[in-house]
């Protein structure tokens, strides 16, 4: 079944092409999806996630380059294009900030960050010193399901990894592509 645009509520927004293909390769039903108008930022693909308990989110799917300024850019874009999105997961923007120091501090290319209810604190380093930004929090229905997970993982349960190993099993070339 075709996929209404005007029902999507997710977004993805990816950094990296093999970020993007990585998500690309967790989409049912695939679908290329061109927005009117001139210019970059218009190409997206649409597609379902299956839920945890059943069913499936329609998704769309976007690709910014690197840079926090590119993804919201890009961010902006796919709210303008799909005005039904109310939440945006933003993949491959971690920085991949090693810290050898510390395991519970230590980020690398395919790790993943989520944030809490303060939301993620962008971080620049400028000629007048550090910068912080005021985040804006984090959607409360996506907090809430990391809430969930976070109780399943106490309990020994990572359903994540089911969809991990499939599509790794039928991904020849995303499965030769070093992450870390």
């Amino acid at each position: 079944m075709p996929i209404d645009p005007k029902q999507i509520r997710i977004g993805i927004v990816t950094a990296l092409p093999k970020e993007f293909a990585a998500m690309k390769a967790l989409l049912i039903d695939a679908a290329e999806f061109n927005a009117p108008g001139a210019g970059a930022g218009r190409r997206y693909l649409t597609g379902r996630i299956p839920a945890k308990n059943g069913g499936d989110h329609d998704v769309v799917l976007c690709m910014s380059g690197m840079g926090n300024n590119s993804a919201a850019v890009r961010g902006t874009l796919l709210l303008q294009h799909f005005p039904s999105v109310d939440s945006i997961v933003m993949t491959g923007f971690a920085g991949g900030v090693p810290n050898p120091g510390s395991s519970a501090m230590h980020v690398r290319l395919g790790d993943i960050v989520v944030s809490n209810w303060n939301g993620v604190v962008q971080y620049d380093m400028t000629d007048l010193g550090e910068v912080y930004s005021n985040p804006r929090p984090p959607s409360a229905l996506l907090k809430e399901a990391v809430d969930f997970l976070e109780v399943g993982m106490i309990e020994g349960k990572f359903p994540w990894e089911t969809s991990i190993s499939s599509v790794l099993s039928w991904t020849a070339p995303l499965s030769s592509v070093e992450l870390s």
